[in-house]
């Protein structure tokens, strides 16, 4: 497979390459895609229902929603898409969101590269700002967050009624 990556980075101490690219709407990879960000869906509606609220659906309309307004952008090791992030471009900020790792290729500094990926998109797009959620509970993602300069600033609250 050809890539059209928007940057290209080797894992530090490592010899296996990971190459990032945008994971256009029309492309094959796009199924494979939506396999990922199902698992993130799963993963997300496990915070959702230890927190009390709903849980979402994950379905094939859901997720061509979310491509209305956000890029995808993927992390292939050896040809196979083994990551996702989705961003969103606003006018002013860029948004970070629905950031998944195949579980076996986990702590293998893919999420890191993603989101290094998707920082270098919103620089070269000009945004100042890039925004990201992160349920309280997962201190694992909000170390990630952290060690890349995302500082926390605010809380969303949430009531059910």
């Amino acid at each position: 497979m050809k890539l059209d990556p928007i940057t290209e980075h080797l894992l530090e101490n490592k010899q296996d390459a990971i190459h990032i690219k945008i994971i256009k709407e029309n492309s094959p990879e796009i199924k494979d895609a939506f396999k990922l960000w199902k698992l993130f869906i799963d993963d997300d509606n496990k915070y959702r229902v230890k927190s009390g609220l709903k849980t979402i659906d994950g379905d094939h309309k859901s997720f061509k929603d979310i491509l209305k307004h956000r890029i995808i952008i993927g992390a292939y090791k050896d040809d196979v898409l083994v990551g996702i992030v989705s961003v969103y471009l606003g006018k002013k900020f860029g948004q970070v969101s629905s950031l998944i790792v195949e579980p076996k290729f986990r702590n293998k500094g893919i999420g890191t590269l993603l989101v290094k990926s998707a920082i270098d998109y919103f620089k070269k797009e000009g945004r100042k700002e890039i925004y990201i959620n992160v349920w309280d509970d997962n201190k694992s993602a909000e170390k990630l967050y952290l060690k890349l300069g995302f500082k926390s600033v605010y809380h969303d609250m949430v009531k059910i009624i």
